[in-house]
């Protein structure tokens, strides 16, 4: 489903799901929603079958706000940290948070694995809801612990994609002069790399689930890719 997603409904509770796969060897993946817990009660497989974690090669850690998290994508295989995950064969562990901005002290924590990868998409919120010299501030200091804690790492700075608001200008500044502001910062660090995010995902407000801000499955599908080929010209 694409388009306006304001009306879905997405009941919770306890749901049963019976189904034939046919004959032959078949891979199930089963993606977890982001949203609300979710407790396996059963599962009952034929005798020869076994389920196991998808093992990757890769580690990738993200950063991020709703957009990243996962905010209205139906599906959580098509969230476009699912997807870019299996891209890279990473497995992803995703530190994203609902309406956050850029913390530093967030960026100081140590995990207890070193990740390949280090994805941060964090300006939108702090382009429309901060101060300038707070943004810019807190964007450098964040940077600049993630760099100190993982200099081993690829890190990339991934700049805002297109809202339907982003030629307002703000406290912050324009949308445009937060995304060079980010970028700016990036080029000073050695082992991080900025991808301008501006037109990962066209900008047709079909594309997001709110008509405005957060991409939908299919916006998402975009995103997904356009951001592996970013980063598959740097790593690759």
């Amino acid at each position: 489903m694409t388009g306006n997603y304001i009306k879905q409904t997405c009941p919770t509770g306890r749901f049963e799901k019976h189904f034939s796969l046919g004959q032959g060897e078949k891979t199930v993946a089963v993606f977890l929603p982001w949203s609300v817990p979710t407790e396996i009660e059963e599962l009952s497989i034929d005798d020869g079958s076994f389920a196991e974690p998808v093992a990757r090669e890769k580690k990738m850690l993200v950063f991020g706000d709703s957009i990243t998290q996962g905010y209205d994508a139906l599906h959580p295989s098509k969230h476009y940290v699912s997807v870019l995950s299996g891209l890279l064969g990473a497995d992803a562990y995703n530190k994203a948070i609902g309406g956050e901005f850029f913390v530093p002290a967030l960026a100081a924590t140590e995990e207890s694995f070193v990740p390949d990868y280090i994805l941060v998409a964090y300006g939108t919120n702090d382009w429309a809801h901060t101060e300038l010299d707070r943004f810019r501030s807190s964007c450098r200091e964040f940077y600049e612990n993630l760099s100190r804690q993982y200099p081993a790492s690829k890190i990339f700075a991934l700049t805002p994609t297109w809202r339907t608001d982003h030629e307002m200008q703000y406290s912050c500044g324009t949308f445009a002069s937060a995304a060079d502001y980010i970028e700016e910062v990036a080029a000073g660090l050695a082992n991080t790399y900025c991808l301008r995010g501006f037109d990962f995902v066209p900008h047709r407000e079909e594309l997001f689930g709110d008509l405005r801000l957060h991409p939908n499955d299919e916006g998402f599908g975009y995103y997904a890719k356009n951001v592996y080929d970013a980063i598959r010209k740097i790593v690759f």
